[in-house]
């Protein structure tokens, strides 16, 4: 019977020749990739507690301003004001306050945007494939 050579030998589609396909499930440089996973996950923390607190801040302040509007629609009117002279002056408060609130609200959009932004850079700088060094 005639003995199998190493070239008969099917050979898994999955492991590569170079240490029994060491380097395709476990690259050469896995710690490396490793540190560079981290470092783009704290980045990313870093951009998301940033902008958390921005939005927090900007919610505290779009509360209060609602609040206010809120208190002062229930104000009664001054003694011997009529309701005809009041209107102007109610509808004037009411257009400020509704300006603050959109000016938040767009304070609000625009952080989480540029989060959204910073962590695709991230994500695509972490995925981008790595140049090999130049031989020396």
């Amino acid at each position: 019977m005639p003995k199998a050579t190493e070239k008969e030998v099917p050979k898994s589609p999955f492991k590569s020749d170079v240490l029994n396909g060491f380097d395709v499930f476990f690259p050469k440089n896995f710690g490396q990739i490793h540190i560079g996973n981290t470092a783009a996950l704290m980045q990313a923390n870093d951009i998301i507690l940033r902008t958390a607190r921005s939005v927090w801040e900007s919610q505290t302040e779009l509360f209060r301003l609602e609040t206010e509007r809120a208190r002062d629609s229930f104000r009664p009117l001054k003694t011997g004001e009529s309701p005809i002279q009041a209107l102007p002056g109610a509808l004037e408060q009411w257009h400020r306050s509704t300006e603050r609130a959109v000016t938040h609200m767009r304070a609000i959009s625009d952080a989480m945007r540029e989060c959204e932004w910073q962590l695709m850079t991230i994500a695509a700088q972490n995925m981008a494939p790595s140049q090999p060094k130049a031989a020396e």
